[in-house]
Formats: structure tokens, C-alpha cells, sequence
């Protein structure tokens, strides 16, 4: 019996003190512009499929910069880019590709993101992603990005 009361003011212990906080919520200065996109690069009429690029804030978290990355599904590239947040638009010139061993730089132009403007597979309303970008390797070579956000269903994959 007093094994059974022992526990039972234990649990009721453990209940209050566990429960005395509200989660805190937390988005980042980004949070509009990131996740994983299914994107076509094309120049001159040659596609390349679709194939995952992603955005993401970056460490300093101040709104006004994200890493956007093909993850080696293209060309190899990683940079980070300038947004404006309001607009919901993204671009630069002579961005430096922060991939080891292939220090280029990079245009990006005319990029944004277009709220629930695309539709996975499935039917769902997604965001559209696209921008423009050039490679110092190949100048005067434009790709056009274009794509839609990720939903995570294994349907809507590429």
C-alpha cells in the first residue's frame, strides 16, 4: 500500500511540474521562402526533370539572406542568397558557390515564390518557386529554374 502511494504522489509530482509551461512556438525570419522543391532546370529547350533543390534560413537568422541548394542534383551548387521578405522574392550577382572545391560564382535573377500557385501530383495546392541562374563557368549560359514545393507524400514525388 504504500508502495501505491509513493508512485501515485510521484506521477502527480511529475504531472505539475511537466506541465507548468506553454510549448514556445518558433518560426524563422525565413520560414516563408524554406523547404524542398521538386525544380526543372532548363536552357534552350533541354530539361533536365525535375530534381530536388531546397532553401534554408541561414545561422544568422536575420531575414534578409537564405542558402539555396540543388544538393548535387544539377550542377553542384550552394550559395546564399539575398530576399526580400515582403515580396517574396529572392536574387543576386556574383553569389559564391560554397561548394568545396568548385568556387565559382553565381547569378541568381528574377526569383520568387508564388503562394499555393502550383499543384503537386496529387491535386494539392503548393507553393511555386522560380528563378534565373547563370553559372561564371558558362557565361552568358541562363537557366531557367522552375518548380513546386514538396509535399512529402510518396504520390507527389518526382
Amino acid at each position: 500500500m504504500k508502495k501505491i502511494i509513493v508512485y501515485t504522489l510521484g506521477l502527480l509530482l511529475f504531472a505539475a511540474v511537466s506541465c507548468t509551461e506553454d510549448a514556445e512556438l518558433w518560426d524563422s525570419s525565413a520560414v516563408d521562402f524554406a523547404g524542398e522543391y521538386w525544380a526543372d532546370h532548363t536552357h534552350d529547350g533541354e530539361s533536365t526533370g525535375m530534381v530536388g533543390i531546397q532553401l534554408y534560413n541561414t545561422a544568422a537568422d536575420n531575414g534578409t539572406e537564405i542558402w539555396l541548394t540543388d544538393n548535387k542534383t544539377f550542377w553542384d551548387y550552394k550559395v546564399k542568397c539575398p530576399i526580400n521578405k515582403e515580396s517574396l522574392t529572392f536574387g543576386g550577382t556574383d553569389l559564391v558557390n560554397a561548394v568545396k572545391d568548385y568556387n565559382i560564382k553565381i547569378s541568381i535573377t528574377d526569383g520568387k515564390i508564388l503562394k499555393k500557385a502550383a499543384h503537386s501530383k496529387s491535386g494539392v495546392p503548393v507553393d511555386s518557386i522560380f528563378y534565373k541562374i547563370e553559372f561564371e563557368d558558362e557565361p552568358g549560359v541562363i537557366y531557367e529554374v522552375k518548380g513546386l514545393r514538396k509535399t512529402g507524400f510518396a504520390e507527389d514525388s518526382y
